[in-house]
């Protein structure tokens, strides 16, 4: 692996954090950033900056050895309006990435809700310190 694969994976920066995926479950605020990772975060979150490395074995690898068998498509059921507001949870709000690739970066949140539990969802560092400042 080279040093630009390497950098990544471990040199964050606005640009490059954007590989980190959104936690569904997390508020805008707590999301982590670069290596913020939570054991509780999930394989998905945790694993995709490795899978999105040049493959240096086997196809769809990244710089593992083997490709995970790990479901990336939307998950069953829906979220609760009740506890999933707009401010803290833009995801739920008319998001569709399957239809709309720029909804997958960055998505502000549309006018309906509609608690779909989208995965893949990239959000930059920028964007997670915007939710971070306002909570406080």
């Amino acid at each position: 692996m080279g040093k630009n694969q390497q950098s990544l994976l471990f040199d964050f920066t606005p640009e490059t954090d954007a590989v980190m995926a959104a936690v569904r479950e997390l508020l805008a605020r707590s999301q982590p950033s670069a290596w913020e990772l939570d054991i509780n975060d999930g394989v998905r979150l945790s694993i995709q900056p490795f899978l999105m490395a040049n493959d240096v074995g086997r196809n769809g690898a990244g710089v593992l050895r083997f490709k995970p068998n790990i479901k990336w498509d939307k998950d069953r059921g829906n979220e609760p309006q009740s506890l999933r507001p707009k401010a803290d949870f833009p995801w739920f709000w008319g998001c569709d990435p399957e239809k709309l690739p720029a909804h997958q970066k960055d998505f502000p949140g549309g006018d309906t809700f509609d608690g779909n539990r989208w995965n893949g969802l990239h959000y930059t560092t920028a964007l997670k310190q915007a939710a971070r400042d306002r909570s406080r």
